[in-house]
């Protein structure tokens, strides 16, 4: 914790390694330090997600607008088709027909 070093974590680190000295364990040591200061007390790290989830939804949404903008410049650069005149005439005459 800042600033460092805590002079409150040390002294909660010291009176740790005091009681793993004594032979508790760490669900003893928890809940002696739970007793004393209150649930609040118990820290937990964000964890694997925590850690690499902001960075993984960074990347991931990043790639979405990449893939966007290719579409869309894709789409704009296509040329438009071009239909052979002789196929257009035959189309028109068996439309003729089914008029």
């Amino acid at each position: 914790m800042e600033p460092w070093p805590c002079h409150v974590c040390r002294g909660a680190k010291l009176k740790i390694f005091a009681m793993q000295a004594e032979g508790k364990s760490d669900s003893q040591i928890l809940d002696q330090f739970v007793s004393e200061n209150g649930r609040q007390i118990l820290a937990v790290g964000p964890g694997l997600f925590g850690v690499i989830g902001p960075y993984a939804a960074l990347a991931l949404g990043l790639a979405v607008v990449a893939f966007v903008i290719r579409r869309y410049l894709r789409a704009r650069q296509a040329p438009a088709p071009q239909i052979d005149p002789a196929v257009l005439e035959r189309i028109e005459k068996d439309m003729a027909k089914l008029d």
